[in-house]
């Protein structure tokens, strides 16, 4: 059986909080452009690594390691992307 009390009760809740579905679409549109920075990085990475294959292949070892190095660097930053725990934290008063 269909209650039409607890659908009004319902609807009224969520009057009650508005700013929610705009938290859940900031929170949304923060996810995506953390995806696109990190996807950024790997894909700037994987390019450096392609490189430094090239490198390697024409027998230039210094570069090649210097390719691995910011590749690696691109990776670090990847990894780094998104909400830090610092920023998560709140001091108490």
């Amino acid at each position: 059986m269909f209650s039409w009390d607890l659908l009004l009760r319902s609807q009224e809740r969520i009057n009650q909080f508005p700013s929610l579905a705009s938290t859940l679409l900031k929170r949304s549109s923060i996810q995506q452009a953390t995806q696109s920075q990190r996807d950024g990085f790997l894909k700037s990475a994987a390019e450096f690594f392609e490189k430094a294959q090239a490198y390697a292949e024409a027998g230039e070892l210094n570069s090649s390691g210097s390719m691995i190095l910011k590749g690696l660097d691109q990776e670090r930053r990847a990894g780094g992307v998104g909400p830090q725990v610092l920023q998560l934290i709140k001091p108490r008063s």
